[in-house]
């Protein structure tokens, strides 16, 4: 059995902290940019292919195949935050600074 059979809530959060523990994305350089584009990994999400930031392909297989399915996402390209939008409603971001998304959500009040 695969650790997303066993428990699929651990491995997202293992590979979310991968993530976020990285300052760097040697994949990425611009939204849409040459880099960027020439490292997309093409994934069969919801039967359709979808072109997914390197960076965080390994989360969003990992939750579809968690049976959290995916719409949308970003890596933010080092300069935003990456989201990650759930077929729900829910939004994933992804972020080494969770005090700065503290500060922005209580600015947009």
């Amino acid at each position: 059995m695969s650790d997303v059979q066993l428990n699929p809530e651990r491995v997202i959060r293992n590979k979310v902290q991968e993530r976020v523990n990285s300052d760097t994305c040697d994949y990425c350089d611009s939204p849409g940019g040459r880099k960027t584009c020439e490292n997309q990994v093409c994934m069969p999400i919801n039967r359709r292919v979808r072109a997914i930031d390197y960076c965080i392909h390994p989360l969003i297989a990992t939750l579809n195949a968690g049976g959290i399915p995916t719409v949308a996402s970003c890596c933010g390209h080092k300069k935003l935050h990456g989201r990650i939008d759930l077929e729900d409603g829910r939004v994933l971001i992804i972020t080494n600074n969770p005090d700065q998304l503290v500060w922005q959500a209580r600015e947009q009040k």
